[in-house]
């Protein structure tokens, strides 16, 4: 019995160790990341990646909170990010391009080092979509 309470501490402890390790991981969105390319075209010849000069940017904090250049009149909000979706709520009520009281949901994805999100509130006949690009503090 003695042995069994032993064994049952040890892999209860092995377990609240992994448990907080993985709440500290630093989630790979946190930074600053910058719009510089977006897909789409008004063409078929014109279709693909195009850079972006002076991209917004967002910034991404560990306890679930951002700031973004996108919207000058909303530019702070909370975020959740899951395997292939972000959802953007941010801190105003219904400004001009937003949805569902301040609420953007958008197919999120990776390319090497770049993310990329596209918009599931928008409907683009040739596709369209945004490439972001981690900047260095």
């Amino acid at each position: 019995m003695k042995n069994l309470f032993i064994i049952t501490s040890i892999l209860l402890s092995a377990f609240l160790v992994s448990c907080n390790n993985e709440d500290s991981r630093e989630t790979p969105i946190v930074g600053t990341w910058k719009l510089v390319e977006y897909f789409g075209g008004n063409s078929a010849d014109n279709i693909g990646w195009h850079p972006i000069d002076n991209g917004y940017t967002y910034t991404f904090n560990g306890d679930g909170t951002f700031t973004s250049t996108r919207f000058s009149y909303c530019t702070q909000g909370t975020y959740i990010l899951t395997d292939s979706k972000l959802t953007l709520k941010f801190d105003c009520t219904e400004p001009p391009g937003l949805s569902d009281n301040g609420v953007l949901i958008e197919n999120f994805s990776w390319d090497e080092e770049y993310f990329i999100l596209t918009p599931t509130y928008l409907f683009c006949d040739e596709g369209c979509a945004e490439k972001f690009e981690k900047q260095e503090n």
